[in-house]
């Protein structure tokens, strides 16, 4: 059974992508990759994330994290504000991260909290942007244009502030990415947990991204309050919902009407077909004619779903590598 698009959404979503992947392993210790993803187009909106492909590390420790905001390691000799910015910490064990907005010799400041404790083991990796997840000469193969809307469209959907911001190709002279009001926008940063809709234009296509892969417990944020969240597959794989582990950060119940919902787009019926997690007798996800969510269900590579926290406040979601 599937159910309604609501208002909110509909305007948002118009389709949705299929993803197929292939992985190339450059290190046991640090695998890279690639993600072919395939956009539709004619004017319909494509969910994409990054499919767990990041940026390579450039610095791997252990530390201490004290007032929420800041992680030290002594004697760590970085160049001070090396980091500021444009780059993330994330705890191996949790898979949080925090942006570092600056940097000492040996301590890092971050703009969000991460759970304090001595002897955490850490890593730090550049956060991507625009020209480093899709090429500078949009190597990814989006249709570029010489104006906004001319071609495909990518907008990050920003959870904490409800809203998009827009990008395009601009194929023409520079050869850039570009904002909606034509500013240059190539190091508009895309963030971890971030998923982006993608309107496709023109025919059919397919983007190809590639990076380092995403292992371990990764994590990321959920916004309350009725707020709508574009959650993604954070990993090279199919992500199972039943195994997913999203439940870490939503309220579930007895009824779909009194929970939560992961939303998942079907492209060619144009609707959700909508899950609530069942937290009485067997703790399952259902879909919403009450079956149980079994291994077809799935959130593809490359892509990403919906969450509708009607629950108040906000939380963590958090996940274990499934592969």
């Amino acid at each position: 059974m599937t159910m309604k698009t609501p208002k909110k959404i509909i305007s948002l979503l118009a389709g949705s992508a299929l993803f197929a992947a292939s992985f190339l392993n450059a290190a046991t210790t640090d695998p890279v990759g690639y993600v072919t993803i395939d956009i539709k187009g004619g004017g319909t909106t494509n969910l994409v994330a990054n499919a767990g492909l990041v940026k390579a590390s450039s610095f791997v420790g252990i530390g201490n994290v004290s007032g929420d905001t800041t992680l030290t390691l002594a004697g760590a000799s970085w160049t001070v504000d090396a980091f500021a910015s444009s780059y993330y910490v994330q705890l191996n064990i949790t898979g949080e991260w925090a942006q570092i907005t600056s940097n000492t010799s040996d301590a890092l400041t971050l703009a969000s909290h991460l759970p304090n404790g001595s002897g955490q083991n850490f890593i730090i990796r550049p956060l991507n942007t625009l020209d480093s997840l899709f090429g500078s000469d949009n190597s990814a193969g989006f249709l570029g244009s010489a104006t906004f809307g001319g071609g495909d469209i990518v907008a990050p959907w920003d959870a904490s502030n409800q809203n998009l911001s827009a990008f395009y190709y601009y194929d023409t002279d520079d050869n850039s990415w570009k904002d909606a009001a034509n500013n240059p926008a190539g190091t508009s940063i895309v963030y971890p947990d971030e998923s982006l809709m993608v309107i496709g234009s023109g025919v059919d296509k397919s983007i190809v991204i590639s990076g380092t892969v995403q292992t371990g417990v990764t994590s990321g944020d959920l916004f309350g309050d009725g707020g709508t969240n574009i959650v993604p597959n954070p990993y090279p794989v199919p992500l199972v919902i039943k195994d997913s582990g999203y439940e870490s950060a939503i309220t579930g119940g007895s009824t779909l009407a009194e929970s939560d919902l992961l939303l998942t787009w079907d492209p060619s019926a144009q609707n959700f077909s909508a899950f609530y997690f069942y937290d009485t007798d067997d703790n399952t996800w259902k879909d919403s004619s009450n079956n149980a969510a079994d291994v077809n269900d799935v959130i593809p590579v490359g892509g990403a779903a919906v969450i509708l926290k009607y629950s108040l406040g906000g939380n963590s979601w958090v996940i274990n590598q499934t592969y």
